[in-house]
């Protein structure tokens, strides 16, 4: 992202960002930060040992003040290590799976810049399950008060030190694991330093099975209770552990669905509300809400869910949008105005008179979910899954791909026998094929003729089903190859266009115009409505390479496809890709051009024999492919 102006801003902010775990959410991390309109130096510690994180932190390169990928002591020791070889005037962290909200570090510098005084400044967090829905606000974040003494009230991502204050209190202990934050939170409040609580929400914090805050394990349940005794004695400290276990039981087992809609907390949970929404979802009167933009492309589509919405009993708003009736259950409502990655919209619900509804969690999404059914042709192929993913995103997990090299067809005597034919053997064109790709990607595929580049692209758009494996891809994918495929002779040109957009999932209001758009590319306006087949092999080309290009696709592939018509068409469809290439969250392209790989990707893959032979930066590959020309 383009970094902003920041020569308003008075103060310079370290932000550490460590990572223990393989989790593709870091890119939202990541994204957040660097859209963050202040001096800002981040410090990215990672310990997961993640080929995969390596890629995802390669793309943010260029906005990092420290990038290290090697085993720490622990995130503590690692946020430490972070505060100290980073410099910055304001202390953070920020974990791989949250996020900052747009405008939130601009806001902090402009609060500190006002008051000297303050050491301290904190605010809300909107929780994201582990879908990327939000699904209301962090309920324990209150004023800072005693109640920091028996349960931890600040929500770390959202909460910002200057460096003197941390370092006055001997920075962040490296022996804890779970509760870092608030022992560090609890030793400036007792240092007397000025706390400023900010009453609206700074970050997104995920809440799922598998993060330290829905552990129950027995070292957070001590951890928390020798700090708690510590400060306010063995009583209360009982008492927390009992709230932990409770928090746990109401948030992340089988039984939280049933206790929010029966209001059953802990027996000393008062009742409480933020911004309308109380700690189980219900509405009393009206609630806001920011909802971000978590995906890598523009959101059109705002998913919904509401219970006990009855009719008239409810409205919703979304900031900029028009005011609509509220239903009961999951709706989807279309924005006139799309919300762009990184971006968000203010919700907000308003109960108008009877029973309380309650809000159980909303979302941006890009496009509309396809739909279950389908004929035996649209059912997915062994090894090819699809599963709702962060963005756009291609997952091959140990793929091979394989054709009968021989036949497998009986003799007449055979068939009467009832003796079965030798057993067709198998040419594998790919073995055991690993790859990830993320919005960012741009992907070169690098090797000589017959190594497997065009099975890999076929792969990848689903054209070839693993032969073992599994395919995990996420997003509309345009492969400019094997042109014309799923397009029906038969049909008119306008009528082909019309089938190539509902089976690339663009049945929208816009398809009139892209209709004529395909058509006038391809430059074949004036035979429309003209059957397919009437047109020559070349125009048929022609035209389903307009076609392709024009799906706006999340994955674009593209394969030594410049054989598609004359000089002039083949200069102007040129043009055209590379005009669209950074429309495309993820590309692939194959290419024997040198300069052509180097000038639009970050990455290569060099194949030989169905393998990947190396994964690096362009450069480096094309000097192993030299090598290997030379040799062979």
């Amino acid at each position: 992202m383009e970094r902003l102006d920041m020569s308003a801003s008075s103060n310079t902010f370290c932000v550490v960002v460590p990572v223990g775990r393989e989790d593709t959410r870091l890119t939202i991390a990541l994204r957040s930060l660097v859209a963050q309109q202040v001096d800002m130096n981040i410090a990215l510690l990672d310990a997961s040992g993640s080929d995969r994180i390596k890629q995802i932190v390669r793309r943010f390169d260029d906005d990092l003040a420290l990038r290290v990928h090697r085993p720490d002591a622990g995130q503590a020791a690692a946020i430490r290590d972070g505060w100290e070889t980073t410099s910055g005037d304001i202390l953070c962290w920020l974990n791989a799976e949250d996020s900052l909200l747009p405008g939130t570090l601009r806001k902090v510098d402009e609060i500190f810049a006002a008051s000297p005084e303050t050491d301290i400044v904190y605010g809300h967090s909107v929780l994201i399950d582990s879908e990327g829905r939000s699904t209301g606000y962090h309920m324990a974040v209150e004023p800072i008060s005693e109640t920091i003494y028996r349960t931890n009230i600040i929500s770390q991502p959202s909460c910002f030190v200057r460096r003197d204050a941390v370092e006055a209190v001997g920075g962040v202990n490296e022996d804890l694991h779970y509760v870092m934050d608030w022992d560090l939170w609890l030793r400036l409040y007792e240092a007397g330093k000025v706390f400023r609580f900010v009453d609206e929400p700074f970050s997104n914090v995920v809440w799922e099975t598998g993060t330290k805050t829905a552990s129950i394990a027995p070292r957070r349940l001590k951890e928390v209770f020798t700090l708690v005794d510590r400060h306010a004695g063995l009583s209360t400290a009982l008492d927390t552990n009992i709230g932990v276990l409770s928090h746990h039981i109401g948030n992340y087992t089988a039984f939280a669905g049933l206790s929010k809609r029966l209001r059953l907390h802990h027996p000393l949970a008062a009742p409480k509300s933020i911004a309308g929404i109380d700690r189980d979802g219900f509405i009393a009167s009206q609630a806001r809400l920011p909802i971000t933009n978590r995906t890598a492309s523009a959101a059109s589509i705002l998913e919904l869910s509401l219970e006990d919405a009855g009719v008239g009993n409810a409205t919703v708003e979304i900031e900029g949008e028009t005011s609509l009736p509220a239903n009961d259950g999951a709706t989807r409502i279309a924005l006139a105005d799309p919300v762009e990655p990184g971006g968000q919209r203010w919700l907000t619900i308003t109960a108008n008179g009877g029973p309380p509804c309650r809000f159980v969690n909303a979302k941006l999404i890009g496009e509309t979910v396809r739909a279950t059914g389908g004929t035996a042709r649209q059912l997915p192929l062994p090894g090819m899954v699809d599963r709702p993913l962060d963005g756009p995103s291609v997952r091959l997990r140990d793929c091979t791909v394989s054709i009968p090299a021989t036949g497998a067809v009986k003799t007449l005597k055979q068939t009467l026998l009832r003796r079965a034919a030798r057993a067709p053997e198998e040419l594998a064109l790919l073995h055991n094929f690993d790859l990830d790709a993320a919005p960012g990607d741009r992907i070169g595929i690098v090797g000589r003729n017959g190594v497997g580049k065009t099975s890999l692209l076929r792969l990848i758009a689903g054209i070839y089903p693993p032969s073992a494996g599994t395919r995990r891809v996420q997003g509309r994918i345009a492969p400019v190859l094997s042109l014309g495929r799923g397009l029906d002779p038969e049909l008119s040109l306008r009528s082909n266009v019309c089938l190539g957009l509902i089976q690339s999932n663009r049945n929208d209001l816009y398809s009139e115009q892209l209709v004529e758009q395909v058509l006038d590319f391809a430059e074949l306006s004036h035979r429309a409505d003209d059957p397919m087949r009437r047109l020559s092999a070349g125009l048929q080309s022609r035209f389903a390479f307009s076609l392709s290009l024009h799906q706006i696709p999340d994955i674009l592939i593209l394969d030594e496809i410049f054989t598609i018509g004359d000089v002039g068409f083949v200069e102007k469809a040129q043009v055209e890709i590379l005009r669209r290439l950074d429309a495309s969250p993820i590309l692939f392209i194959a290419s024997h051009d040198e300069s052509e790989i180097m000038e639009v990707c970050s990455r290569a893959l060099l194949l030989h024999d169905g393998r990947i032979e190396m994964d690096a930066d362009p450069a480096t590959v094309f000097a192993a492919y030299r090598e290997l020309l030379a040799v062979q």
